[in-house]
């Protein structure tokens, strides 16, 4: 059973808080291994990392399922201390008879009882109303949207559930969000598509893979797979075609000073979840790998085995998850 101190809605005090342009330094959220938190080796069937909520005190991190290699066929919410986060997370699986394939992201609303899944593999998004509060194993049933169309990695709640949005990718330079009403407040299987926008022309478009909008949908933060972090204002509250991106934080130095998470077919980091604290002073960055480029997969999932230079568990400690960035 998971239990978290309910979260507030994420605000926008100053220029000093909630702004990109204002990260500097990063600080990792564990003692043992100095540059991050590593889920590969420390939780069997649970290790490919693809969605970040940060409430409380708590982290929250969803794996992707899907039977990927290192991960298992059962999504999870792992609930993670950010003050002890080498420590074992506690675990729920996230399930209501198996149409909960795949999770590429997932967003709460502020009183931690509404949940909302990207499922990349089958195009859809789920939500569902936990009957305690960051409680994960109180969830009901699940609600099944349409066809979304850009195979969602992320997606976030908006306008008090009047409102979701999906983000996915579409070329190597471009991505897509979408906006959705839902003719019931946070249901997914209510949804009806109203618009889209797509951001193009670089590269630090590559897959974005999560979003977060402010409390009063005037703002927009998001990653991308690329390894950037972008922050948006939207000229109409709620109307995704009228985002604007105003700063784009290219985050890779920071991976590449500590052995980046990434795989050989994957050069960059696969940044797929940012989420603020609630007093915006601290943002919380989740990569998909959390493995070096050294580390091989010698097996198949139940339990997955990770070979690193020196046999398992990898004796390199420059792995990792989840980074904290800190303002100036």
């Amino acid at each position: 059973m998971l239990a978290g101190v309910v979260g507030g809605c994420q605000k926008y005090d100053n220029d000093k808080k909630f702004n990109l342009a204002n990260i500097e330094t990063f600080h990792i959220t564990n003692a043992n291994q100095p540059t991050g938190r590593n889920f590969n080796f420390t939780e069997n069937d649970s290790a490919w990392m693809t969605g970040l909520r940060v409430y409380g005190n708590n982290m929250y991190i969803t794996n992707r399922g899907n039977s990927n290699l290192l991960d298992s066929n059962t999504v999870f919410m792992n609930k993670l201390a950010i003050d002890n986060a080498d420590g074992i997370p506690a675990q729920d699986a996230i399930d209501d008879g198996g149409s909960i394939y795949v999770s590429d992201g997932f967003d709460l609303d502020p009183t931690g009882t509404k949940l909302l899944i990207a499922g990349f593999t089958l195009d859809r998004v789920y939500s569902a109303t936990l009957t305690t509060a960051f409680d994960f194993s109180t969830i009901g049933s699940f609600s099944t949207s349409p066809a979304i169309g850009n195979n969602p990695r992320g997606c976030v709640w908006g306008n008090g559930g009047a409102k979701f949005y999906t983000v996915g990718g579409l070329t190597a330079t471009s991505s897509s969000i979408r906006e959705y009403n839902t003719a019931s407040s946070y249901s997914a299987g209510s949804a009806s598509y109203v618009n889209q926008i797509i951001l193009s022309g670089s590269s630090a478009y590559n897959a974005v893979s999560d979003i977060n909008i402010s409390a009063d949908g005037t703002k927009a933060w998001l990653s991308s797979a690329a390894g950037y972090l972008f922050y948006g204002e939207l000229s109409t509250p709620w109307s995704i075609t009228t985002l604007s991106i105003v700063t784009t934080v290219d985050i890779n130095s920071f991976y590449a000073s500590y052995s980046p998470a990434s795989t050989s077919a994957n050069s960059f980091p696969w940044v797929c979840g940012v989420h603020w604290n609630e007093d915006g002073t601290k943002l919380y960055v989740l990569s998909l790998w959390g493995q070096t480029d050294s580390t091989q997969v010698s097996g198949v999932v139940s339990p997955p085995i990770v070979e690193g230079t020196s046999g398992f568990p990898p004796t390199d400690t420059n792995t990792f998850a989840v980074i904290e960035f800190r303002r100036k």
